[in-house]
């Protein structure tokens, strides 16, 4: 497949999604409702900010608020699996900083759809 991810924020959260299908995958034998949420929630993501590359503004905006709000989502998941133990704090970091990065622009992406 040719360069198929337009967006850097879409890039950059794909090579992070390995590490939350492990994240998932860990969680799934102490808790398989958190992991079932974290997947769903982490696959929102990518398919949202896949979305928002349509040439329709109105979807874009629509997708990319509901690629951030699924990010924010994640996040959480992986801060309560943290707090329950069911991830080492380092890991969790790790992702989140990255996480961070991506919703930071994801954000930015919004706020031009506003304006546009």
């Amino acid at each position: 497949m040719t360069q198929p991810f337009h967006s850097t924020a879409l890039s950059l959260y794909m090579e992070i999604l390995p590490r939350l299908a492990a994240a998932g995958r860990t969680i799934r034998g102490k808790s398989r409702n958190l992991s079932s949420q974290l997947d769903r929630a982490a696959q929102s993501v990518a398919a949202n900010l896949a979305e928002a590359e349509t040439p329709c503004p109105g979807n874009s905006r629509s997708r990319l608020e509901t690629a951030y709000g699924s990010l924010r989502e994640t996040r959480v998941h992986l801060e309560v699996a943290r707090i329950y133990g069911y991830l080492d704090a380092a890991d969790v970091q790790t992702i989140d900083a990255i996480l961070d990065r991506v919703g930071a622009m994801t954000w930015r992406r919004i706020k031009v759809r506003q304006r546009g």
